[in-house]
């Protein structure tokens, strides 16, 4: 692909690192909310989570949503992620 046709892909970075971000937030929210207790939860509510237990729901929350959607966001806005800039640069020989 030549230097001309290449897409600029840093607007889809910012799409996704503004969509993970909150993401990320309201997980790490959910999940303290289930770790304290803050969040009630019934019977019916607990037997739906892992283990039947709020604590390891919300910890599973965090480490399977939370932290994969904060690294997401954080790479997507991370300065030099636009792909395309290193497109160009290996095509020069």
């Amino acid at each position: 692909m030549t230097p001309e046709r290449a897409v600029d892909a840093s607007g889809g970075h910012r799409v996704i690192g503004m969509l993970a971000a909150p993401t990320a937030v309201s997980a790490y929210g959910g999940a303290a909310g289930l770790v304290s207790g803050f969040l009630a939860t019934d019977a019916t509510l607990d037997s739906r989570l892992p283990f039947a237990s709020p604590v390891f729901g919300g910890t599973a929350l965090a480490y399977i949503v939370a932290v994969p959607s904060t690294f997401l966001a954080a790479r997507a806005h991370a300065p030099g992620s636009d792909s395309t800039a290193r497109r160009r640069s290996s095509a020069c020989c």
